[in-house]
């Protein structure tokens, strides 16, 4: 059963093939299997506060990639905040999914937060229109938008998605939630004998779902 959010909104409805977010990612794993394979870290931390995480995680590479874009034009010219850009964007797309460091996600929780983000491009984009850096003013404002818009993620999709099939047998919002479910169990001292068996449940269920039978997209 879905569970309740803070205004007794469902933050994700359970399908036959799957957890369904409000935020648009699929899951391809039950309640049920996750109390069953982990259930000493749902029993921790409950199981809206793990789907969240794993989403934090699959926005990680658009987070990173616009304070690395503000950083960048700052430091260096457009043209190497536009490179420092994409590789942030690349190799977080493609790492990020199986690297849950500690601290990692308190800090993109932080990070991510739309208003903290538009503070530091007014005030960036500030001291470069002061000092008559027009170009690097114009590159980061069309940067910010297309990083948000999720232009810069669709077109770099074609290399990190071929990079991320290399690496992970799991779907992408899949490997998040199994990469975060691990971290979790790591920090709280649980054990996770079963974790394998999760993640061959996670494709099977992925298997049972017909291909294009999305609400949204698998990632955000």
């Amino acid at each position: 059963m879905p569970r309740e959010g803070r205004a007794s909104k469902p933050s994700f409805v359970e399908l036959p093939t799957g957890i369904f977010t409000a935020a648009g990612t699929w899951f391809h794993v039950s309640v049920g299997d996750l109390r069953a394979y982990a259930g000493e870290v749902l029993d921790r931390v409950p199981v809206e506060q793990l789907l969240h995480a794993a989403e934090s995680i699959l926005r990680a590479p658009q987070t990173l990639a616009v304070w690395a874009l503000v950083g960048a034009l700052l430091v260096g010219t457009p043209a190497q905040a536009v490179a420092a850009t994409l590789v942030v964007f690349v190799g977080w797309s493609v790492v990020g999914p199986g690297l849950v460091l500690p601290g990692l996600l308190p800090t993109l929780r932080v990070l991510e937060t739309v208003w903290l983000q538009g503070v530091a491009f007014v005030a960036g984009l500030s001291l470069l229109g002061a000092a008559g850096a027009l170009p690097a003013v114009s590159i980061g404002l069309a940067g910010f938008v297309l990083l948000r818009w999720g232009v810069v993620g669709r077109l770099v999709e074609p290399l990190a998605g071929r990079l991320q099939t290399r690496l992970y047998a799991l779907p992408l919002a899949d490997q998040a939630l199994r990469a975060v479910i691990v971290r979790t169990a790591l920090r709280e001292r649980v054990s996770l004998p079963q974790v394998d068996v999760m993640e061959d449940r996670m494709l099977e269920m992925g298997r049972r779902r017909p291909r294009g039978a999305t609400l949204e997209s698998d990632d955000d």
